[in-house]
């Protein structure tokens, strides 16, 4: 008879924090993302997948309205003074 490997109990506390530690940090990451362009143009300098992972969260979360691609436009736009007037 096989029996079946169970995680001791003196873990589960550890692995349940180390859990909520990892949705806070995303959830917090997410809100910095969605409310900062600054923000954005650092992790696109540094960390430029996390943010591609963002834009297409955004779209998915949007239910069709494509409001990661906007908002990626958007700060391209920004990014690289394309919304900048020419005529001053």
């Amino acid at each position: 008879m096989v029996t079946k490997r169970r995680l001791p109990f003196f873990l589960i506390p550890p692995v349940i924090a180390f859990e909520v530690f990892l949705l806070s940090g995303s959830w917090l990451t997410y809100r910095e993302l969605r409310n900062s362009s600054e923000s954005r143009l650092w992790f696109r300098r540094n960390f430029p997948r996390v943010l591609d992972w963002f834009y297409g969260f955004e779209d998915i979360a949007s239910r069709g309205q494509l409001l990661g691609s906007r908002r990626k436009t958007q700060d391209l736009r920004e990014w690289t003074g394309a919304d900048k007037d020419e005529s001053d």
